[in-house]
């Protein structure tokens, strides 16, 4: 896995790559049993702690740099500090780095590890690949192996993007998730994520479609992009506490009166009633098992008659559905896209592939990453009459 280049990164064959994931996390622990230490006693530690135990294995100790948890235990695992957890550990044990979130980065946990003098840490990642009947897939981790399977697709959404830089991103989101190697990523673009200044500027007729608006974070940059100079906002927000807010956001914090409409549904590739998780996080999702049920509604028949200048899907897995509930929509006003890739393992390539096939060569792809570790990495689709001179 040395190397940039996508050949490089392809070169394994799917049974190597198979047997990579099957042995990474043994290799690493060397061949006696070890204590096991997980460093993260947040949602995703406890999680792993629990599946854990399913599989008859109990971690020797949690650790955690909020000060809060130590001395405490966690559905009775002691949490300790890292100093102590060094201390105790950091010879013999094996410390999984259980932290995953885009405020914290998980490069920065391995840093502070190895200070402490821990001689053995890996990520989450490779305890995921020995289990994967327990833990995955798990957002955008999967088998590498299953990356290798649709090697001919990575290939052509690697050659539809529209310049190095974003050839380049797609490179080190495909290593980081064929090897759980975070130190592959760049730092994130300093730019307002949906509203790059150096693909395209804001038109006074903006028509913004936000699926996933959550409570209104984005719309309220959106108006400031603009400047306050739009036509129209139509916001999609299934889960009930979201709505309440996002509804709170328009009418009373931005007051934007009949400029803005908000509708309580999901967006996907079929009208009808969906299986939701609604929790009031950034988080909620269309889920198989969801408690609740929600409307969902095809874009193309939701906005039949309007006339969207610029859609943003950030629908935590299920932007590719609502691309193909929207397809008649993207061929017919010719709009800027701004798409979340890093719910699933493929929609690295998945997305930029489907928006190209609408109406293919017609938009320029590009890849931007606004957050640490996988996250917010978005997809831009740029029509050319909205394309800056530079990239003419």
């Amino acid at each position: 896995m040395i190397g940039s280049g996508l050949e490089n990164l392809l070169r394994e064959t799917e049974k190597e790559a198979q047997t990579r994931q099957d042995s990474q996390f043994d290799l690493a622990c060397g061949p006696s049993e070890r204590p096991l230490i997980l460093f993260g006693a947040g949602n995703l530690g406890r999680w792993i702690l629990r599946e854990l135990r399913k599989l008859g294995k109990e971690p020797a100790a949690l650790a955690d740099n909020n000060g809060e948890l130590w001395g405490t235990s966690i559905e009775g695992v002691a949490v300790l500090s890292p100093a102590d957890a060094a201390r105790k550990f950091a010879k013999d044990g094996l410390f999984v780095v259980s932290i995953w979130n885009p405020q914290v980065g998980v490069e920065r946990i391995f840093r502070q590890l190895r200070v402490f003098g821990c001689r053995t840490v890996v990520p989450f990642v490779w305890l995921f690949w020995k289990h994967p009947s327990v833990f995955l897939p798990y957002y955008l981790w999967d088998a590498p192996s299953s990356i290798i399977s649709q090697a001919a697709n990575v290939r052509r959404a690697f050659a539809a993007l529209a310049d190095g830089e974003s050839r380049d991103l797609f490179l080190s989101h495909l290593r980081l998730r064929l090897t759980g190697d975070f130190s592959s990523l760049p730092q994130p673009a300093s730019c307002a994520q949906y509203f790059p200044p150096d693909l395209y500027l804001p038109v006074d007729h903006e028509c913004f479609v936000d699926c996933g608006a959550y409570n209104g974070d984005t719309i309220r940059a959106f108006t400031q992009w603009t400047s306050g100079r739009f036509r129209r906002i139509v916001a999609f927000e299934p889960d009930p506490a979201n709505f309440a807010a996002l509804e709170a956001c328009l009418s009373e914090e931005l007051k934007l009166g009949d400029r803005a409409v908000a509708r309580r549904c999901a967006s996907g590739s079929v009208t009808g009633r969906v299986r939701f998780s609604a929790d009031g996080s950034q988080a909620a999702a269309i889920a198989q098992h969801g408690a609740a049920e929600v409307d969902c509604v095809r874009l193309d028949d939701a906005l039949a008659e309007e006339h969207p200048t610029f859609i943003k899907m950030d629908i935590e897995g299920a932007e590719p559905d609502a691309i193909e509930g929207a397809t008649q929509l993207i061929r017919r006003d010719q709009l800027l896209m701004a798409v979340c890739v890093y719910h699933r393992q493929s929609d690295l390539w998945r997305i930029p592939l489907m928006i190209d096939a609408v109406e293919p060569g017609s938009n320029r792809l590009y890849l931007k990453q606004h957050a640490v570790d996988g996250f917010d990495l978005v997809c831009y689709s740029v029509p050319k009459a909205r394309s800056l001179p530079e990239h003419n």
